[in-house]
């Protein structure tokens, strides 16, 4: 039996891509690592931020390489000018190769992007669904959960069926979605959210955008509920403030607000 051709079309995660950095900005990495590497950042802002930093940062550590092989290269000049005059000629000295800075050069750009990519949960600007069940669409596609968490992107809307519910995290939130609930990623630097109709339960620090104002959660914890009847609020716990255009309103805590739009 002839064994199968290893699938080089399997996606990568972000904890996959790291490793592979370091070698693509070499310029060193294979074809089907490259190509999985590409369309990897083609649709991932952090990892994409990440590459853009490692590239910077080789930049700006061979920019210092140069500097430091014109001084050493201006110094031998100038050690051979006074040999001369002494009626020696060194300018046949081996030129000695400085190792040195490419074994420190290497692990540095190694280090610096495993750092910005391995964090605890997701990093700032980051909304990703944790889970779904009972009929989730992320826009008119079910999440993919093979390769772990589906990344959120601004500007995606999120629909929950009659049964359906989900659970998001972002950088410094949590969200629960409950049924026949339409919600929107508006952006997740800061984490804001546009609710449209349904049910919502944040915990930490998020902004809520709705035809009748916006409710700031600043370590706070409550519902969110928007249907026919209005908007309600169930502030819990924290600072939860909504602002309308008749100002800002401290929301109090274990009471259930509701704001409709008047006539």
């Amino acid at each position: 039996m002839t064994p199968e051709a290893p699938d080089h079309t399997t996606a990568l995660t972000c904890e996959g891509a790291a490793p592979l950095l370091h070698t693509y900005v070499a310029k060193e990495l294979g074809r089907d690592d490259t190509l999985r590497l590409r369309s990897h950042l083609a649709r991932c802002p952090e990892c994409m931020a990440a590459y853009r930093d490692a590239v910077e940062t080789t930049a700006a550590l061979g920019k210092q390489a140069g500097a430091v092989r014109e001084q050493r290269m201006a110094e031998r000049q100038r050690v051979a000018r006074a040999a001369k005059a002494l009626g020696k000629d060194l300018s046949k000295t081996p030129r000695k190769r400085n190792f040195r800075l490419r074994i420190v050069l290497i692990p540095a750009v190694v280090i610096y992007v495993i750092l910005q990519l391995t964090n605890l949960g997701p990093p700032p600007g980051k909304v990703t669904m944790l889970s779904a069940e009972g009929g989730v669409t992320i826009g008119e596609r079910e999440p993919d959960f093979a390769l772990g968490p589906p990344l959120v992107l601004p500007g995606r809307w999120i629909f929950t069926k009659d049964f359906g519910k989900a659970v998001l995290e972002g950088g410094s939130c949590t969200v629960d979605v409950g049924r026949k609930t339409q919600l929107l990623v508006e952006s997740a630097r800061p984490v804001r959210f546009r609710l449209r109709a349904g049910q919502m339960r944040v915990v930490g620090t998020a902004n809520v955008v709705t035809v009748l104002g916006m409710v700031q959660f600043e370590e706070g914890r409550g519902v969110l509920t928007f249907d026919d009847h209005g908007l309600f609020v169930e502030a819990e716990a924290g600072s939860i403030t909504m602002l309308t255009p008749d100002g800002p309103q401290r929301l109090d805590l274990g009471r259930k607000h509701q704001f409709t739009m008047e006539l």
